[in-house]
């Protein structure tokens, strides 16, 4: 609006200026310095949009999209552009060649070596384009082709760590047109009363002022409908990695002649990486995971699916620390960029647990006979981290109706409207008021904990839950 309003203010000024001094003097000064403006203002239309569409290349490289694809896209945002108007295109800076422009005949052609690039607007001292391409500058100024072809307002501006510039085009004969219809304005002012013609100057800054505002309108709808392409992206990708992180899940929980099982996972919005999985040999062992991968979104759902593949390779390993050790190793040997694993591990063989762990949560151990709860730490680094981390295992004996609780982080670790965190603490506090009961009520009531505690807003990370309990001699008759 402040932009708008001094067009329209500057307009009026200088006809009442050159009304009020000598016409042939006063004109030509006039007709430079509005000149000056418009170009000046068309070129801030032209940088932000050159920014939006450099913040669109920039986004989707930071998402690994491949340069190819990242071309196509930007073609299709730009396509139906009227070139003879105003346009966008994407220039490859090594050799000044068109990867994307609206008129398709002009892509893979080289920028015209002949033009000139006049930063400062003044027709002084220009200089070849190309050469500020290949430097890989930004600026905003005229383009001018030659005596026979329009100049043009342009900004380009040059994509980080790409070698592309993004350069924003308006065909400057509109200008110039409105420019002369000016022209014509001031030398009839020089011949009538200030008066007279203050109220015609006005309504020209208002038309120019309507123009900017029609710019503005198209520049608005160009990045909205950018930001819900990205939206829309956004959100396919976080559904594929939550139907991939569920598809790593097992269908059901095994039976097992000792112990009563139940599992549960919630994912939050950004996927979290959270994983769970179980092993039952022929000879009843029963071995299970939970694990919780570093990051969010596909990059989760690469390590869950690497856990996924090491976890039946081999989870019938006898030592539950060889299991974690040569995990980390095949993780660390595949090299996947700052993403790490998190998990625990416990094996039941008749009435014997053994527990180890890479990172994870404090498993919670209900005592039926003391009716209390003990917390056994599964402390260490996570997997894929450098060299070989000396893990340790826990062996505990269990009876009928112990029961053993194992969770990610995204429990403990929920926040409340305040900004207060449930705390490890209070989740054992929220075990101990129902561990006695089955695993199916215990998880119902993390559950139920978990909703009142964020008034029923959605958890910032994966919520996961492993539940087992000791059954009576009864039962496992």
């Amino acid at each position: 609006m402040l932009k708008q309003s001094r067009l329209s203010l500057y307009t009026f000024l200088a006809v009442l200026l050159a009304i009020t001094a000598v016409g042939a003097v006063t004109v030509p000064f006039v007709l430079s310095f509005a000149k000056q403006t418009y170009y000046r203002l068309q070129a801030d239309v032209n940088e932000r949009q050159a920014e939006a569409m450099t913040r669109f290349v920039t986004n989707r490289l930071q998402a690994g999209e491949d340069e190819q694809a990242i071309i196509l896209e930007f073609q299709a945002a730009i396509e139906g552009t009227e070139t003879d108007r105003g346009y966008v295109c994407l220039i490859n800076q090594d050799n000044a060649q068109y990867l994307s422009h609206p008129n398709l005949q002009v892509i893979g052609m080289e920028a015209k070596p002949e033009a000139l690039f006049d930063k400062n607007f003044s027709g002084r001292n220009p200089m070849r384009w190309q050469d500020h391409l290949k430097r890989g500058e930004s600026a905003g100024g005229l383009l001018i082709y030659g005596p026979n072809m329009p100049t043009e307002v342009i900004y380009f501006n040059a994509v980080p760590g790409t070698g592309w510039t993004v350069s924003s085009h308006e065909n400057a004969i509109r200008i110039n047109v409105e420019l002369r219809a000016l022209r014509t304005v001031l030398i009839i002012g020089a011949a009538v009363l200030a008066f007279l013609l203050a109220i015609p100057a006005s309504l020209a800054g208002r038309v120019v002022t309507r123009r900017y505002e029609r710019q503005r309108e198209r520049q608005n709808e160009l990045e909205r409908q950018l930001l819900e392409a990205e939206n829309t992206r956004k959100t396919q990708e976080l559904e594929e990695a939550r139907q991939l992180q569920l598809s790593m899940l097992p269908e059901a929980v095994p039976e097992h002649p000792t112990v009563e099982l139940a599992a549960f996972m919630l994912t939050a919005t950004e996927v979290g990486g959270d994983y769970y999985d179980f092993d039952l040999a022929d000879d009843d062992t029963l071995t299970l995971a939970i694990g919780d991968a570093t990051g969010h979104g596909m990059k989760a759902g690469t390590m869950v699916t690497a856990t996924k593949s090491l976890w039946h390779a081999f989870s019938g390993e006898e030592d539950l620390v060889l299991v974690l050790q040569k995990s980390s190793l095949a993780l660390e040997k595949m090299g996947l960029p700052m993403l790490y694993m998190a998990l625990a591990l416990a094996r039941v063989k008749d009435h014997t647990l053994e527990l180890a762990g890479a990172g994870m949560p404090p498993a919670l151990v209900y005592r039926a006979a003391t009716k209390q709860v003990e917390t056994i730490a599964l402390k260490g680094m996570p997997l894929g981290g450098p060299g070989e981390f000396p893990y340790r295992k826990t062996r505990l004996l269990l009876s009928p109706g112990d029961t053993v609780v194992l969770m990610s982080d995204g429990f403990p670790e929920l926040f409340n409207a305040e900004g207060e965190m449930l705390g490890y603490e209070r989740a054992v506090e929220v075990f101990e008021e129902v561990a006695s009961l089955s695993p199916e009520e215990i998880i119902a009531h993390f559950r139920e904990t978990g909703r009142n505690w964020t008034n029923g807003g959605a958890p910032g990370d994966d919520v996961t839950f492993v539940v087992m309990k000791v059954k009576d001699k009864t039962e496992s008759a």
